[in-house]
């Protein structure tokens, strides 16, 4: 089986939460006004987990649907 384009939706989906973690961190020091150790540890806490998620939940969807796709290649590919 293809595994590559398997893997390849992990790749492209980590990048995306890559691309909002550094958007969080441009929002938390240009446009945000929060200072102090707490709060960059709950900001930066929180940014990551909700990261994780969502590179989770797309690469989930990704996944499963690259997965059905090849699958559902493999089986009508004809060999004469």
């Amino acid at each position: 089986m293809g595994y590559v384009s398997l893997i390849f939706p992990l790749m492209f989906f980590s990048s995306t939460s890559g691309f909002v973690f550094g958007y969080a961190m441009f929002y938390y020091y240009k446009r945000s006004n929060m200072s102090g150790m707490l709060q960059s540890v709950q900001f930066f806490g929180y940014t990551l987990l909700t990261c994780y998620v969502f590179f989770l939940m797309l690469s989930t969807v990704a996944f499963v649907a690259s997965l059905k796709f090849i699958r559902y290649i493999y089986v009508n590919l004809k060999m004469d």
